[in-house]
């Protein structure tokens, strides 16, 4: 007798459905969830075939019978939730930090998180210089190092 008393079998023809449309790994697999319990298998054993904890095929199970289909679309993540300043402020900045002529950076990763957070206005040593390397990166910028032994940051 299956632990659950949650009756699934109602969603059978929707949900393979959205298996058989399903484009993305992440999604197949949500649905995957759903479609293995609608089946007949218990938690532990869909969280085995997937490779997911049973926890998590807990919450896309639950998540479904709340609101549907709605559970099988990829949560989106990241996107700069966390940035310091808008992409158009990072541009003013690091602008303001480029030498005219050449057009490259010529301060440390250190210097640069120095006048980073003065213009950021955020507090002394919150920023690290992971973020400010991901920074340059992200303003096609790269590290080097060239003949004469002068390190900058150049695109």
């Amino acid at each position: 007798m299956p632990r659950f008393k949650n009756d699934f079998s109602r969603y059978r023809e929707s949900v393979r459905e959205n298996l058989v449309n399903a484009k993305i790994v992440s999604t197949y697999r949500r649905i995957l969830c759903v479609w293995l319990r609608i089946l007949g298998h218990e938690p532990e054993h869909i969280a085995d075939i997937i490779g997911w904890s049973t926890s998590n095929v807990q919450k896309v199970q639950s998540l479904f019978l709340r609101e549907g289909e709605k559970a099988f679309e990829n949560p989106g993540r990241g996107g700069g939730l966390h940035r310091y300043l808008s992409e158009k402020d990072e541009k003013n900045f690091i602008n303001s930090l480029r030498d005219r002529n050449t057009g490259m950076i010529y301060l440390s990763a250190t210097e640069i998180k120095d006048k980073f957070e003065e213009y950021a206005k955020v507090p002394k040593g919150s920023v690290s210089c992971s973020t400010i390397y991901r920074l340059l990166k992200r303003h096609g910028y790269k590290k080097g190092i060239f003949n004469n032994g002068e390190r900058a940051f150049y695109r």
